[in-house]
This record gives structure tokens, sequence and C-alpha cells, in this order.
């Protein structure tokens, strides 16, 4: 649906007596100069709370710390709102049984969306039907090409904005899995190292008891009830420790049985028969509360109790002493065997944890492969985005502007972190070491790489001495940092070719006029929220202006509600502007209520403002004479 500007007005300030109506189509601001027209731009910047980087200097009267020299619009809206409240009315461009939407907006509040006079708390989607150009903005974002890229994204804001916010989660949570993966496999192999001997424990047990004499009956059967004794008491102290986690999640669980009796006597109150259902719940909880309560709160420990079953146990294992002693034969094999059991039963044990570290080892590996192929489906998402605009642009513009995107190209930001990742290393040519790594390995398979140890197929990737690789793998294998790769994302790289005298030159090759020129196909095209621009003119050749520009104007202007702030007359005139409004003040600080009509009525004005007046207008007619012709 397209959505249209209707009015901006205020209750203070410089704009308090003129308040603005808009048509769908061309509206032109002109007046002179000082007459409050940037006001109006800015202000319904600041209502739609476009682009808050630029709003705050306005309202607190502090430059951005970023800006070189004074910053000319800092204070702005302090000043020319006055401490008022601005409002703006938006509403469908072609069906009036629409909603109409009201936007409006005091210092320091945030701005409050109104849906046919009710107020939206969660609506905040109109908020982003609008795009505003200040003064300079064009030659400002054609040197930056983050901002470049970010016009191809406007359409879709929306579901950029939703991607680019599930990508950092994503990366967020990579960048969380790498020391867990690392961790978890340091106790993989630490285990590994403890269960090396199991085997050979194992035979040289078997060995033992082959080769040792044999045992009476009854000193075999002690035996075996030793051995279960001993068993069932190690089971005995696995429950302990179960226990003991039990009782801490139920005393977490009691923590809440405050609030819980509360919240059934408030839902028993309300009478509805949901709500008893409710009651009946939370008293189900409490009630089970109370037992657990009993339990947590028994006087008698677990340990107490399984040291008195110690004691039983070894009252019962005198007689197995006893005869051990009697069969003085036996006893030293018995004690070894004793010990190789004991060691046998540890490692085991140890090899047990390692299998459950294993599967925890393979499922962290895998959530990181989801993760990875969740993040590059949403980059490729985007891409797909971000290439339907372009094509779109070329099939329009491509005669004189083409605009090409090239997917994941790697960051600065990736090389400066491969170089602080390889400080210290005591390689030769650090930097172009890390440079290489930059260029030609992703960052998430260098992760993988380094994890595995795999010095080989980092050598190929690079075409490089494995020693050097091994030494490199070695160094970042105890890096921390290392998982700070997960953090690079490739981005997308849009590059705008522009013609010019018939030679395709990249827009960092183009004069500052040039660049402005190159970034209109991005701004004027086809969209259902409102365009506006402050002096456009300003930013593009006055050539450029009567022979492309207007074109385009009266073409967009029957897709696309415009508002161009301008001194340029072609803009209005030979744009067929559907509303000129004409800005006058009545001293320093206070803007006439304004006229507006259409060009034919605003004619006098018009040449007044723009032309110089009837005579400058004539006398340039008659010294242009045949030239016109």
């Amino acid at each position: 649906m397209k959505w249209t500007l209707q009015s901006l007005s205020t209750t203070s300030g410089y704009l308090q007596s003129c308040p603005i109506e808009f048509r769908p189509g061309l509206n032109c601001i002109i007046g002179a100069r000082g007459t409050c027209k940037s006001t109006v731009v800015e202000t319904i910047r600041y209502v739609f709370d476009c682009e808050p980087e630029k709003i705050e200097p306005m309202i607190s009267g502090v430059a951005p710390a970023t800006s070189n020299g004074p910053f000319a619009r800092a204070g702005l809206l302090l000043e020319t709102l006055a401490g008022g409240t601005a409002k703006c009315a938006i509403g469908a461009a072609d069906d009036p049984t629409q909603s109409k939407y009201v936007v409006e907006r005091n210092a320091p509040a945030p701005s409050r969306v109104y849906r046919d006079g009710v107020q939206q708390i969660d609506d905040s989607a109109v908020l982003h039907r609008i795009e505003i150009f200040s003064q300079g903005d064009l030659q400002t974002i054609a040197e930056r090409p983050e901002r470049r890229l970010a016009l191809i994204d406007r359409p879709n804001q929306r579901r950029v904005a939703e991607l680019a916010r599930r990508m950092k989660e994503i990366t967020e949570d990579l960048k969380a899995i790498g020391p867990v993966i690392r961790q978890v496999r340091s106790e993989i192999e630490s285990r590994q190292a403890k269960v090396q001997a199991l085997e050979p424990t194992r035979k040289q047990l078997s060995e033992l008891q082959a080769s040792r004499p044999m045992l009476s009956p009854e000193l075999e059967a002690e035996r075996a009830a030793y051995n279960d004794r001993r068993r069932a008491f190690e089971r005995l102290k696995v429950a302990e420790q179960s226990h003991a986690r039990a009782m801490d999640a139920c005393r977490a669980l009691l923590a809440e049985e405050t609030a819980i009796r509360d919240a059934s006597a408030f839902a028993e109150g309300l009478g509805s028969p949901g709500a008893h259902r409710i009651a009946a719940l939370l008293a189900d909880f409490a009630g089970a509360a109370a037992v657990l309560r009993k339990v947590t709160e028994r006087p008698e420990a677990f340990g107490d109790a399984l040291a008195d079953v110690g004691a039983d146990f070894e009252a019962l294992n005198v007689r197995y002493y006893e005869l051990r002693k009697d069969q003085q034969a036996v006893n030293e094999a018995l004690k070894t065997e004793e010990s190789l059991r004991q060691n046998i039963g540890a490692m085991e044990a140890v090899e047990a944890e390692l299998v459950e570290q294993n599967a925890k080892y393979a499922r962290e590996l895998a959530r990181r492969r989801d993760l990875r192929a969740q993040r590059d489906a949403l980059a490729d998402e985007l891409y797909a985005l971000r290439l339907a605009q372009i094509e779109k642009i070329n099939s329009e513009f491509g005669e004189q502007i083409v605009l090409t995107l090239e997917p994941g190209v790697l960051t600065a930001r990736h090389r400066e972190l491969m170089e602080q990742l390889l400080q210290r290393s005591n390689l030769r040519n650090q930097a172009e070491v890390a440079r290489d790594l930059a260029e030609k390995v992703r960052p998430s398979d260098l992760v993988d790489i380094i994890e595995a140890s795999d010095a080989r197929r980092l050598a190929d990737a690079l075409g490089r001495d494995l020693g050097q690789m091994t030494r490199l793998v070695s160094h970042l294998l105890d890096n921390i940092r290392l998982f700070e790769l997960e953090t690079i994302v490739p981005e997308d790289s849009l590059e705008i070719t522009m013609l010019v005298r018939g030679e395709a030159r990249p827009i960092e090759q183009l004069s500052k006029g040039q660049m402005a020129t190159a970034l209109l196909p991005l701004i004027l095209r086809e969209a259902e929220y409102p365009l506006i621009v402050d002096q456009p003119e300003d930013d593009l050749d006055n050539a450029f202006v009567s022979e492309k520009l207007i074109k385009r104007l009266k073409s967009l202007s029957h897709k696309r509600q415009l508002i161009f702030v301008t001194h340029n007359a072609n803009i209005p005139v030979l744009g067929d502007a559907d509303c000129v409004v004409v800005m006058e003040m009545d001293g320093p600080r206070k803007a006439q209520p304004c006229r507006r009509g259409s060009v034919d009525e605003m004619r006098e004005p018009i040449i007044t403002l723009l032309e110089g007046g009837k005579e400058a207008f004539r006398s340039r007619q008659e010294k242009y004479g045949n030239a016109l012709r």
C-alpha cells in the first residue's frame, strides 16, 4: 500500500503558525533563505525518528563527537520547536477507507503513534514509512560504502533489520561455542590419557587370576560378598551426589512457594471458572511444596547414613580379612588383584565419562555446523534481496549508471584480527601471512583447520612451507581469541559505475557532484513511502537537474509521494509539481502561514523567489536571444 504524508503542524516554535498540507505526487517547498524550509524537513525527521543519530544533536545542542568542525544543525530543533509538540498525519494515498495515522513527538519523549485516534502501543512500523535526505547527504553517502548499501536495503528495511539481528545472535552463539568445544576436547584428551592403561591392566588382572593359587570355598564366598558390598557402597556414593543435586533443585523450587500461594489465592478470588482452574493448579504445586519442604528440612544427613553403611560393611568384611591372613599364599596375590580391580574400576568410570564427553563434543560440533549453515542461509537471503533491487535499478538506469553486487567480501576487520592473532608468533612476514589468511581462508574454515591441527591443509591453501604452517597452527591452537574469527561475517560489496563522456568510472573516481548523481538511481525509485529531499541541486549539476532529474521526477511522482525543498525553478516548473508550498517569515523566529497551490497558482512567488523576479527573468530572455530559438 502506498502511503503519503498529509500534513505537518507544531504547537509552538517557528512553525506554530505555519501548518503545512501535502498532496500525493511532487510537492516543492520554496522560499528565501532563512524561511524554515530545512526546519520543515528536520521536524518531519524528528517526528518519525528517522536516523536517531542525526536527531540527537539537533535536540540536545551537543555536536556529535565524530563531526569535524562546528555541527551546523546542533540545537536546531531545540530552538525551532521551543518545547512544543510536532505532529504529522500519514495515510493511504488512494484508499480513504484505510486507517489514518497520526505521529507526534515532543522532547525528550519518543514518537507516539495514533491509529484512527487511538494510541498504538506496539505499532512502530509507520515510523519507517518515510525516507529523508538533508542538504549534502548525497555526497556524504556517496563517500561511505556502507551507507550506499543501506540505500539498496531501504525498500526491504524491516526484513533486512531482522536478518541482521538474527545473524548477530547466531554470531554471538558461534563465538561462545568455540571455547566450549575447546574445553570439551581438552577434557577428552585428558580422559583418553587416563584410560590408555585400561586394556593392559585388564590383561594383567586376568593373568594374575590365572596364576594365583586356588582359593578355599569359604574365602571365595567371602571374597564375592566383599566385592558385592564394595560395588554397593560405590553406588550409594553416586546416589549421595544425585541426592545433593536433587535437594538443591528442591530448594530452588521452594523459593517460588510464596509467590505460587499468593497467585493461587488471587486467581481463586477472581471468580471465573478459568481462574478457578488456575488456582487449583497452583494449589497442587503448593501442596507438593509442603511435602518437599519436609524432605529438605530433615535433620538426618545422607552422609551420616552413608558412613553407617560403610561401618556395617566393614564389620562384615572382617571375616574376609581373617581368611586372607590365614591363607598367606594367596593374600599378596589378592591384595594386588584388589588394587588392579580398583584401578580398572576407576578407569572404567573415566571411560564412561569419555563416552559422554565424546557425545557432547559431537553435539557441539553439529550445533556449530547448524548455526553456520543458518547464518549462511540468512546471508544468502540478504544477498538475494539486494540483488533483486540492483537488477531492478540496472534495468531502468543501466545506460548511464550500473550497480554490481559482490557477495561475501571479507572485511578490513578480518585482516586486522589476523594480524593481532599472529603477534608474538615468531613467524616471518607476519603481515603477509595475515593478508593471505584473510584473503584465501574463510574465518570459520580457519577455526576448523586449527582445531584439527591440519597444517597440511593450510600449507596447500596458502601455498606456503609446511613447517611454517605447523608453527602457525601450534601458535593459534592455544590462542583463546581464535574464536573471534566466528564474529567475522563476509559482507556484500556494492560497486557503482557511472558512464562519463563514454568512459565507465567507478564511484571512487568521480567528482563530488558526479558521486551524488550516481546515487540518484538508488534514491529516485518506486516505493510505498514518501521521499523527502532538501535542496538536491546543491549536490548536482544544473544540466543534470534539467536533463535527467526532471524527467525522472515527472515519472516517479505518479508512483510515489515526493517532497523537495529547492531553490531551482526547474524542479517545480518543469517537474509539473502537484503542490508548491511557499515559506515566508514574520520576524526572525516565526514563519507566516504558508501559501500553497499548483504551479500556475504559485507562478508569482516562483518567479520572484527562484527566477530573481520578472525583470531579471525578462533580462535573461533578452540576453539569450537567438540561443533560445
